[in-house]
C-alpha cells in the first residue's frame, strides 16, 4: 500500500492581505500529478485543511473541486482529519455524503473510539490500518478543576494526551499481531519540534508540546500536521510533519515543504520517499537603505518561479525626518515593477517621540508582538523578560480557558 502524507493547507489563506488562490491552484496540480506519478493509493491530510473555521465561499469551492478531481485520480482512500484552524462542524457538515467516495473526514474524537480506526482493505483482505486522529481540546483531554493553577493544568493536558495516544494504540494492537502496518495521524505540536512565528499564537513557549516517546514507537508511520517546516520528530519511530502546501510567512519562506510518500509492506519497514513541493512563488524579505534595496530589487526582475516574487522591505533612514518619510514613501509608490506586500522604517537617529514606522497592520501581528511593541512604546527596559514570561502565562491561561 502506498500513502501520501502532507498537511497544513490553510484553503483561504491571505498574506497582507492578499488572495493565494494562484498559488494553491499551482500546488495543488503538483499534488494530483505526485498521486498518479506514483501510483498512491490512500492520501493522508494531517489538518488545518482551511486557514479560518468558517472560510469563504472561494475557499470551500477549491477544497470541493480538489476532492472531485483527487478522487478521479484512482485514489482507493482520502483521509482528513481536523486540525485547530478547523471548525469541527464546517468539516463535518458533508461527512455522510464524502464516505460515499471513500474520502473520510474526522473532525472530532468520537465516543466510541473504535470509530476512529480506518481499515485500508481494497480487495476484502486488510492491508494496513489508519487511527484517524485530529486536533485534541482541553475537554478531550481533561476535566476542569476550579482552582488549578496553570502548571497542573499543563501537566493533567499532557498526562491526558498521552495517555489518549496509548489507548487508542491499544485498539490497533490486533492489527500488530498480524504484521498489519498502522499509520496514526496528529495534529500538534511535538515535543523536539521547531515552531514558526505563524503557530505561536496559540501555543505559548513550550508549554503544550507533546512528548511523543511514550507512544512513538506503537506505530509505524505517524503522520502529523501543525508545525509548517518538514522535520522528523525524536530518533525513536517514523514522526514526520510534512511542512505546510505553502509559507504562510515572510519569515516561513525558507522552510522546506515535502509532499511525503511511503509504501508499507506486512512485518516491513515504512519505505519513505520526499518530494519536495516547488513553491509558485518566493516570499523575499530585504534590508538596507533605499539605494541597497533598489539594487537588490532589481535582482529578482527574472525569477525561476510561475508567479513573480512578493517582497517585505525594511528601510534603513538617517533619521525619522517626515521630509525623509514622505520622499521614501514616494519612492515605494513609483516602485511599480515589483509588489512591495510591506515595509517599516528603521532609523539610524530617532526622535523621543517616534516609535516604528511601518505598514504591518494588526492582523500580522502575534499576540506578543503587540505586547513587545507596547512594552518598547512605553521605554520599559527593566526585567523585561520576566514581565514577557508573565503575559505569556496569562496568556496560555486564557487560551487553556477558551478551549475547555
Amino acid at each position: 500500500m502506498i500513502f501520501l502524507h502532507t498537511s497544513d493547507w490553510h484553503i483561504g489563506h491571505k498574506l497582507v492581505g492578499r488572495d493565494r488562490d494562484e498559488e494553491f491552484l499551482i500546488v495543488f496540480e503538483q499534488l494530483i500529478q505526485t498521486i498518479q506519478e506514483h501510483h498512491v493509493d490512500v492520501l493522508v491530510v494531517s489538518g488545518d485543511i482551511f486557514d479560518v473555521a468558517y472560510p469563504t465561499t472561494q475557499a470551500q469551492r477549491m477544497y470541493y473541486q480538489l476532492l472531485f478531481r483527487l478522487q478521479a485520480t484512482g485514489l482507493k482512500k482520502i483521509i482528513i482529519i481536523g486540525g485547530n484552524h478547523d471548525s469541527i462542524s464546517t468539516l463535518h457538515a458533508p461527512r455522510e455524503l464524502l464516505q460515499m467516495f471513500e474520502i473520510h473526514v474526522v473532525a472530532d474524537l468520537y465516543d466510541n473510539h473504535a470509530d476512529q480506526i480506518l481499515t485500508y482493505a481494497p480487495d476484502g483482505i486488510t492491508e494496513a490500518v489508519f487511527l484517524a486522529v485530529p486536533f485534541l481540546r482541553d475537554r478531550h483531554l481533561r476535566k476542569a478543576n476550579a482552582g488549578e493553577t496553570i502548571a497542573e493544568r499543563t501537566e493533567s493536558y499532557l498526562q491526558g494526551f498521552i495517555d489518549l495516544y496509548k489507548n487508542l494504540s491499544q485498539l490497533t494492537d490486533k492489527f500488530k499481531d498480524k504484521n498489519i502496518p498502522v499509520i496514526a495521524t496528529g495534529h500538534f505540536a511535538a515535543k523536539g519540534g521547531l515552531v514558526s512565528d505563524t503557530e505561536r499564537d496559540i501555543m505559548v513557549g513550550t508549554l503544550n508540546m507533546i512528548p511523543i516517546d511514550d507512544f512513538v514507537e506503537k506505530f509505524d508511520y505517524l503522520a502529523l500536521g501543525h508545525l509548517h517546516k518538514h522535520q522528523k520528530i525524536g530518533t525513536k519511530g517514523n514522526c514526520y510533519y510534512p511542512g505546510s502546501l505553502l509559507p504562510m510567512s515572510f519569515t516561513e519562506n525558507g522552510n522546506h515543504h515535502f509532499f511525503i510518500v511511503g509504501q508499507t509492506s506486512p512485518g516491513q519497514a515504512v519505505k519513505l520517499s520526499f518530494l519536495p513541493i516547488k513553491q509558485p512563488r518566493e516570499l523575499i524579505s530585504l534590508k538596507g537603505d533605499i539605494l541597497q534595496i533598489e539594487e537588490k530589487l532589481n535582482m529578482y526582475s527574472n525569477t525561476e518561479n510561475q508567479l513573480a516574487p512578493w517582497f517585505d522591505l525594511v528601510i534603513k533612514l538617517p533619521s525619522d525626518s517626515p521630509s525623509l518619510i514622505m520622499d521614501a514613501e514616494q519612492w515605494l509608490k513609483n516602485f511599480e515593477t515589483h509588489t512591495i506586500l510591506k515595509y517599516k522604517f528603521e532609523f539610524d537617529q530617532k526622535s523621543n517621540s517616534s516609535v516604528v514606522w511601518t505598514n504591518k497592520n494588526l492582523t500580522e501581528l502575534s499576540v506578543q508582538d503587540i505586547f513587545n511593541n507596547l512594552l518598547t512604546e512605553r521605554h520599559v527596559e527593566n526585567e523585561t523578560e520576566e514581565i514577557k514570561e508573565m503575559f505569556d502565562s496569562l496568556y496560555q491561561e486564557i487560551l487553556q480557558s477558551k478551549q475547555t
